[in-house]
């Protein structure tokens, strides 16, 4: 529970008390990492500035390259609806990849009602709750491949048709103070620009390929 006096940065843009979790997870539908217990009121770069910088962090793989920031795109390839350069097209590509961190958080809560209520534990013990939620997913989907609710959600979840990629995946859940980092975790000028000359190149090539496969329909 959180105090009259504490609500505020618990309060998120909908109106509601809530925790921020940011995680990472693989395409198999498993979390690989989970940080919890943000300000449902805590900004997207300031989480994940977090989940980079404290003792247990966040290891982002070599290789991770973000989509380009403010790009609109369509978000399905379907007749009369195409990407308009490479950017777009790229960024329509990495959103389907998304769609993996919508699945597992729909079966999470789905399977933890708890999650999506305001439970009348300390604060700590909602963090742990959240935590705990995500091992027990994990075990399941070792031991239970089939479970009923990876079957129910094993196709990809629609996005709306149109939309700007955001900055990073967080989900709120539902409330708990945690330590304010006062670090900010810095890319180097060169790993930012190699990152940047590799998008493009994927970038240009995918948008070759899919112009040849227009023009073959």
């Amino acid at each position: 529970m959180v105090g009259v006096d504490e609500q505020g940065p618990f309060r998120n843009k909908n109106g509601f008390l809530s925790q921020n979790v940011l995680a990472a997870c693989s395409f198999d539908l498993k979390f690989h990492y989970v940080l919890a217990g943000w300000e449902g009121s805590a900004t997207d770069s300031r989480v994940l500035n977090s989940a980079l910088t404290r003792r247990n962090n966040l290891k982002v793989p070599e290789g991770f390259i973000a989509p380009y920031n403010g790009v609109r795109y369509p978000t399905n390839e379907i007749p009369g609806i195409y990407a308009q350069d490479a950017r777009e097209l790229f960024n329509q590509r990495h959103s389907i990849l998304r769609n993996v961190t919508d699945r597992i958080f729909a079966v999470l809560k789905e399977r933890f009602p708890i999650l999506m209520s305001v439970p009348p534990y300390p604060l700590q013990t909602q963090v742990k709750l959240v935590v705990a939620a995500c091992a027990i997913h994990n075990f399941i989907r070792n031991e239970k491949r089939d479970d009923w609710l990876f079957k129910m959600y094993e196709q990809d979840i629609e996005p709306p048709v149109e939309e700007s990629m955001p900055q990073v995946e967080v989900e709120p859940v539902a409330m708990i103070p945690f330590e304010t980092q006062s670090s900010e975790f810095v890319f180097a000028e060169g790993q930012l620009e190699a990152a940047s000359q590799l998008r493009d190149a994927i970038a240009t090539e995918m948008w070759s390929d899919h112009v040849r496969s227009l023009s073959i329909m």
